[in-house]
């Protein structure tokens, strides 16, 4: 039965109907995350008029219970590695760590930008593999030091630069 969801939300995430609400996207590699990207959803929501998307690999991620009709809500836990590179989001937000390194790939779609967030308070050396966030476009930091060390590892390596934001910790705020 789950390949039969899969598959099915599959279709519904690159209809037509959904093409505007896929141009933001969020994945979660499970039910906890949820909690780290609620304050980027509610800000979209209460700022603009722009209905978005939510990929979770987790059947029970709390997002399938949201009756918010903005919200467009897929499930795709086995397909998701080859969901991921054929996505045409404008913005495709995670907070999965070693992009590109392992079995998630970039969407090959060139104007898809790739935001990281993270999901702790972390240091992004101590705690993360090395080049944990070199294949992303954009981080949202919770702090000047994310911001200083990955400046640091961009010099060092010649890694081109990202956007950093400083965005505070949202579940934090909540």
């Amino acid at each position: 039965m789950s390949y039969l969801r899969e598959y099915f939300d599959l279709y519904r995430y690159f209809s037509k109907k959904n093409a505007r609400a896929r141009q933001i996207t969020f994945y979660a590699e499970g039910a906890m995350y949820y909690r780290y990207f609620r304050g980027y959803i509610q800000y979209i929501l209460n700022h603009s008029d722009r209905d978005l998307c939510y990929i979770s690999s987790e059947a029970t991620d709390p997002i399938f219970k949201d009756k918010n009709s903005r919200i467009k809500k897929f499930y795709a836990k086995s397909t998701f590695p080859d969901l991921a590179q054929h996505i045409d989001a404008r913005a495709l937000i995670y907070t999965l760590d070693d992009l590109n390194q392992f079995l998630i790939k970039r969407s090959t779609n060139p104007k898809t930008e790739h935001i990281f967030t993270f999901h702790a308070v972390s240091s992004t050396t101590m705690v993360h593999r090395k080049g944990a966030f070199d294949f992303y476009d954009t981080i949202f930091c919770i702090g000047a030091y994310q911001q200083e060390e990955i400046r640091a590892r961009e010099v060092k390596y010649s890694l081109p630069a990202k956007n950093l934001v400083a965005v505070g910790y949202p579940y934090l705020d909540d």
